[in-house]
């Protein structure tokens, strides 16, 4: 782009809410600038009316114009925004006045010009003035402002600096991206079969349930479990582990055995205590945890938590909804990154039939414990059938249907068959990227994204354009527009740019873009020797480049 003209809104602060707001571009006040571009004009006007006026000279009209005043026109006004405070006589719709008159009837004769905001720039156009038909095209702008600068500027006539309102759109600072798995992206299903966990209700003590290993979402730290290490024939187990991570300190919960199911506590931060009554059943006199339908998602989340721990794996950041994503880094450690390789490569080598039979299987079965508690004592269900979190009654989750059982031995024997049209069928890891700010989440990985994402995000850090560019982050996306060093993200959205987020610093997303690419390769390495051991040496960096759908994560060289 070209460089812009900077603008600056000056006023003396000794003249107090009254002062006049001078419009400087350049280090050139406006009026000088104007004054300058209608002189030939109002020169030849002179010429053709000295008679009306002699023996006095006519008026010299270039430039006669002032500036308007602090405590109405200055900010939070939006009037140089194109959000006009007041019209003058003959003005068009889209134009703003600039300048008034002398006189103090500021709409009597006024500059007028085009406010146009086009994403990252502010653009002043087709300047005229109200009265006079004077073509000041080429004489008179048009000028380009940086946005940031611009409404910087702007910011400047509040009435006190004191008061001065935050910025239109907030720099987005602390930037990280951090490298997330979905389970619900198709793994879930595919995950070896777990104990489940049981419900257990607190009674006594008016205490909601919490489900154990979840963090304050406040916090920005999640818990992950350290379930003790056991073995049975597949291998299923997951070993004790606190597995790094380099966005968070993990909160490990208590350890439990292979035999014996985690508890469920349902947290008071998950189950607000203003829609939950603990009632006692009339059979059983046990408490009960009713559910309110303004709590139909926390129960969901909880119930998407459970399942996902009852499986094996690490607990899902808490705060995203559904709770189905969980840090790359808490993947380290070799028995959940078994558990991982292991449904994702048994959902892209599922036979069909057994899908199938699995499917049907299931739906018997749900329907089975379903006629099962059909009495009116039995709490409300989450909609879409996904299980009765919080009733003891029933004992248990459902567990996810066992789609193979086996150590890996079909999968091995398509690489043997025919290795290329083996590894066409693996599809990346499910997941993406969390674009985290100071503040919290900016922008979540949505459906279809994976983990060659960074390369998107690093890709934007070096985007120079006015211009809108997409970063694709899943459906739905993202836009940036540059910005000197920042960077105007909008959006989530299917088309067009859409709502205006904020500005990134683009040295800091950069080096996001950087540190999350490095946590990547990190993790090829761990995925790379887990290939190795369960696949064979032959297929390892093949399958390791297929799950992660980039060579490049995987040795570090693009």
């Amino acid at each position: 782009m070209n460089t812009p003209h900077q603008i600056e809104f000056r006023t003396d602060p000794r003249q107090g809410a009254g002062a006049l707001i001078e419009i400087v571009i350049d280090d050139v006040p406006l009026l000088d600038l104007v004054r300058e571009a209608e002189l030939p004009f109002a020169r030849q006007e002179q010429l053709e009316r000295q008679a009306d006026f002699a023996p006095e000279p006519a008026p010299l009209l270039a430039g006669d114009y002032q500036g308007f005043s602090r405590d109405r026109f200055g900010w939070p006004s939006r009037h140089y925004l194109g959000e006009r405070e007041q019209t003058a006589c003959n003005q068009e719709d889209d134009e703003t006045m600039l300048l008034g008159c002398p006189c103090g009837i500021a709409d009597c004769w006024a500059l007028l010009a085009r406010i146009e905001i086009d994403g990252v720039v502010v653009r002043w156009s087709g300047f005229r003035n109200n009265h006079r038909d004077w073509d000041l095209t080429g004489r008179l702008g048009p000028f380009v402002f940086s946005r940031r600068q611009y409404e910087h500027a702007l910011h400047a006539t509040a009435p006190a600096r004191h008061q001065h309102p935050a910025p239109t759109l907030p720099l987005l600072t602390g930037l990280r991206l951090v490298p997330v798995v979905d389970t619900l992206s198709g793994l879930l299903d595919h995950l070896p079969p777990q104990a489940p966990p049981v419900p257990t209700v607190l009674s006594g003590s008016g205490e909601h349930a919490s489900l154990a290993a979840t963090a304050s979402a406040d916090s920005g730290e999640h818990a992950s479990p350290a379930p003790t290490a056991s073995s049975d024939s597949a291998g299923h187990a997951s070993p004790a582990h606190a597995a790094p991570s380099n966005f968070g300190e993990h909160v490990p919960s208590p350890d439990r055995s292979a035999d014996s199911a985690p508890s469920v506590h349902l947290g008071e931060d998950a189950l607000p205590s203003d829609h939950l009554s603990q009632d006692a059943s009339p059979s059983t006199g046990e408490p009960l945890l009713r559910e309110d339908p303004a709590t139909d998602e926390d129960l969901r989340n909880a119930y998407w938590t459970a399942r996902v721990i009852a499986a094996g794996l690490p607990a899902p950041i808490p705060g995203h909804r559904p709770e189905s994503l969980i840090r790359l880094s808490d993947f380290f450690a070799e028995g959940p990154l078994t558990t991982l390789l292991r449904a994702a490569l048994w959902r892209d080598f599922a036979e069909s039939e057994s899908e199938s039979e699995s499917e049907s299987e299931s739906e018997s079965e749900t329907r089975t414990r379903t006629d099962a508690h059909t009495d009116t004592d039995t709490p409300l269900r989450p909609p879409g059938g996904a299980g009765n979190v919080g009733n003891s009654s029933e004992g248990a989750l459902p567990s996810p249907p066992d789609l193979a059982t086996d150590d890996l031995s079909d999968v091995r024997r398509h690489l043997a068959h025919d290795a290329d049209a083996a590894i066409e069928r693996i599809s990346p890891l499910p997941g993406g990227y969390l674009l985290l700010g100071g503040d919290g989440t900016i922008v979540s990985p949505g459906c279809c994204s994976d983990l060659t994402d960074v390369m998107n995000w690093g890709n934007a850090a070096c985007h120079t354009d006015t211009s809108p560019c997409m970063v694709w982050v899943g459906h739905p996306w993202v836009h940036v527009a540059a910005d000197g060093d920042a960077l105007l993200l909008t959006g989530p959205t299917e088309g067009d740019p859409g709502p205006e987020l904020g500005w990134l610093p683009r040295l800091e997303l950069a080096q996001a873009a950087e540190v999350a690419a490095a946590e990547v390769r990190y993790f090829a390495r761990c995925l790379e020797a887990a290939c190795t051991r369960l696949l064979g040496e032959d297929h390892a960096t093949a399958v390791c480049n297929a799950l992660l759908g980039d060579a490049w994560l995987r040795t570090g060289t693009t």
